[in-house]
């Protein structure tokens, strides 16, 4: 429970810089090139010391780590590219257990390897969130409260999926469709799951008008009356059934909280970007929100392992919810939203406890 506290108290702290430090502007394009600022010293502390924790958790603490990643790493020492090679497509991710054969033979340990993936989940999200993000502290904070910072600490193939998926942002925001495509090929390298990633590009670039929201939710609504149908689609599709087949043997449910919160989020978001005066940065993600909550439907009432899909999509929520905080005209009414959502979320860290945190043991 150490790290569960020290992670608290981190939260906390968030929670007031989140408050005190001005929102940033993000329009000069020059400073959001240079990755180390010295105004921004506050945010690459968090940064930091996030990746300081993943380095120095121990396997012994996670279940996936203990019984599935650490020994799968080692048996690369008895295997060979041509194993791989030759069982493709029939491995799962093979390019992730290439990449660690390929480490493992180079004299690297699991642990290294592990301190790899976090630095690429820690500068993926460093990296969004420097560039895009109006309020950092806040933003981190997200991170934390939310979900994603516990995610990363046990599943490693999707942690660098949902770390690769970060650097698209800027060419779903810019149009640059083949870009955006690339990067998430790259991505479905490590998890085939985020292929279905590419519905990002249409849904997020539906015109931002109020008139888009009924439209999504009615399409929203289809997909989840047909959501076993769709499923067993997209599983063939994309040669799924091995991994899928796996969730549905171990399926177990997810509560209906899940997706309660993430829908109070689309709303918030929604309700303040799309107000009437507001100075948003990016309202197009709240499309993006409500896919995530379609998917997080489907993962309550059918595949709850479909949760995972959810993540893509709300993968840039911690974006969103620092520009819907920082959007009026008036400052003192920032201050009271950013006040609102932090005192929220900090709350939400401590009654909700994440397990992979709870359990953190350090080597």
């Amino acid at each position: 429970m150490v790290a569960y506290y020290i992670v608290g108290v981190m939260a906390v702290m968030l929670g007031f810089m989140s408050y005190f430090i001005p929102e940033r502007k993000l329009g000069d394009l020059e400073n959001r090139r240079k990755l180390i600022n010295k105004h921004d010293w506050y945010f690459i502390a968090v940064a930091l010391f996030l990746f300081v924790l993943l380095v120095l958790e121990d396997t012994s603490s996670n279940s996936d780590l203990l019984k599935s990643y650490e020994p799968a790493f080692y048996r690369q020492e008895y295997r060979t590219l041509d194993y791989y090679i030759s069982r493709y497509p029939s491995v799962k991710d093979p390019v992730y257990h290439i990449c660690t054969l390929l480490f493992q033979r180079l004299g690297f340990s699991f642990y290294t390897w592990k301190a790899l993936v976090a630095f690429l989940f820690v500068f993926s999200t460093y990296r969004l969130i420097h560039h895009y993000s109006k309020n950092p502290s806040l933003s981190y904070l997200v991170i934390i409260s939310l979900g994603l910072f516990n995610f990363s600490l046990s599943a490693m193939r999707q942690t660098i999926a949902l770390s690769i998926l970060c650097f698209s942002y800027e060419f779903l925001k810019e149009k640059k469709l083949l870009r955006f495509m690339l990067i998430v090929g790259i991505a479905a390298l490590f998890h085939r799951t985020v292929f279905i990633f590419l519905l990002a590009y249409p849904v997020y670039h539906l015109r931002a008008k109020k008139s888009t929201i009924p439209i999504l939710a009615a399409v929203g609504t289809l997909i989840i009356v047909f959501s076993k149908q769709l499923t067993e689609i997209y599983i063939q599709w994309f040669g799924l059934e091995d991994t899928y087949n796996d969730y549905f043997d171990s399926d177990r449910g997810l509560t209906i909280w899940g997706v309660v919160i993430l829908a109070l989020i689309w709303v918030y978001c929604t309700f303040f970007l799309y107000k009437k005066g507001s100075k948003p940065f990016d309202r197009n993600i709240c499309n993006l929100l409500l896919v995530s909550v379609v998917f997080r439907i489907i993962s309550v009432f059918w595949v709850a392992e479909f949760f995972r899909v959810s993540m893509y999509f709300s993968v840039f929520d911690f974006l969103c919810i620092a520009d819907a905080c920082t959007c009026e005209k008036k400052r003192s009414v920032d201050n009271v939203k950013t006040a609102a959502v932090a005192l929220a979320l900090v709350a939400y860290y401590f009654y909700n406890q994440q397990p992979n945190i709870v359990t953190f043991v350090f080597r």
